[in-house]
C-alpha cells in the first residue's frame, strides 16, 4: 500500500488517496485521509451560501446562543442584501426563516425592554431619591454608609467573643 498527493488544478484542493495492490490486479481506492481545506471550499461558496463562524468553546458565550448557534448556521449575507434571486429555494426559505427568527428576536426584546422599565425592575429602589441629591449629599451618604458598615463589623466580632454559660440547677 502506499500513499499518493493528487493535485486537483480546478478547485486547487489536496486529497491524499490510498493505493492497494493485490497480486492479480491493480485498482485505487479513493479513500480521502486528509479532510479538504474548509477555507478553499468557504470562498468558492457564493456569499448567500457562507456561514457566519464562531467560536463554540467560548466559556463568555450564552448558552441559549450556543444552542442555537449549534443548529441552526447563520448566513453571512442574506440574497436580498446582496441582490442575488438566482439561488435555490431551499436557501431562500432558509434566509427568509433565519431572517423572521432575528426579527422576532429584536421584537421580544424590546417589548420586554419596555416592560421592565414601566414595571420598574431596570430601576433602584431608592432611584427617585438619588437621582436629585447633589455631591455634598452623595459624600454624607458615603460617610454614613461607612460608620454604618464599620458599627455592624465591631457588633459582629463582640458577638462572636462573647461566651455563654449554662447554668443547670
Amino acid at each position: 500500500v502506499s500513499v499518493h498527493n493528487i493535485n486537483m488544478s480546478d478547485s486547487d484542493q489536496s486529497i491524499q488517496t490510498k493505493t492497494s495492490m493485490s497480486k492479480d490486479s491493480f485498482s485505487f481506492e479513493d479513500v480521502p485521509i486528509a479532510s479538504l481545506s474548509s477555507e478553499s471550499s468557504e470562498q468558492d461558496l457564493p456569499e448567500e451560501e457562507q456561514c457566519v463562524t464562531v467560536d463554540l468553546q467560548d466559556p463568555k458565550m450564552d448558552p441559549l446562543e450556543w444552542t442555537v448557534r449549534r443548529v441552526l448556521p447563520i448566513p453571512k449575507k442574506y440574497y436580498w442584501e446582496t441582490g442575488n434571486y438566482q439561488i435555490s429555494t431551499r436557501t431562500k426559505m432558509w434566509h427568509r426563516a433565519i431572517g423572521t427568527l432575528g426579527f422576532a428576536l429584536k421584537c421580544a426584546e424590546k417589548i420586554g425592554e419596555v416592560l421592565a422599565n414601566v414595571s420598574g425592575i431596570n430601576s433602584s429602589r431608592y432611584e427617585d431619591v438619588t437621582d436629585f441629591m447633589n455631591d455634598e449629599e452623595w459624600e454624607t451618604a458615603r460617610e454614613i454608609a461607612d460608620e454604618a458598615r464599620q458599627r455592624r463589623k465591631e457588633l459582629k466580632s463582640r458577638e462572636e467573643r462573647v461566651e455563654y454559660t449554662i447554668q443547670v440547677v
